[in-house]
């Protein structure tokens, strides 16, 4: 089973968080009450489970460079891992694909799309 993992995006700092197991995010919380209410401007990217053509994680928020252009990974209304809402993740060619950055510290990437 693999591990449920995720990394944040700081909205007040705009710094990437590192990358945790939802275990040691839970037992973080629960050492430092304090941070609680640092989780308002935290947002949360999880890992697919997939990596790129490099071996390098893909999380939701990613930008992938594909044949057809830079893509955004996010979670789509069904259910499913895809890129912009055109194009399951799961049966995209996956091993052609290349992280190039994400949408909070890359976001010239993405633009006009």
């Amino acid at each position: 089973m693999r591990d449920i993992k995720f990394r944040c995006w700081n909205k007040r700092t705009n710094l990437m968080g590192r990358v945790a197991t939802l275990n040691e995010a839970l037992e973080f919380a629960h050492k430092n009450p304090d941070a609680i209410d640092e989780l308002d401007y935290i947002e949360w990217m999880q890992f697919t489970g997939l990596l790129d053509k490099h071996g390098k994680e893909i999380y939701e928020g990613d930008i992938l460079k594909t044949s057809t252009g830079n893509c955004l990974v996010i979670w789509d209304d069904d259910g499913l891992w895809g890129f912009d809402d055109r194009h399951p993740l799961y049966f995209s060619g996956i091993n052609q694909r290349e992280v190039i950055g994400n949408i909070y510290e890359n976001k010239e990437l993405f633009e006009g799309k």
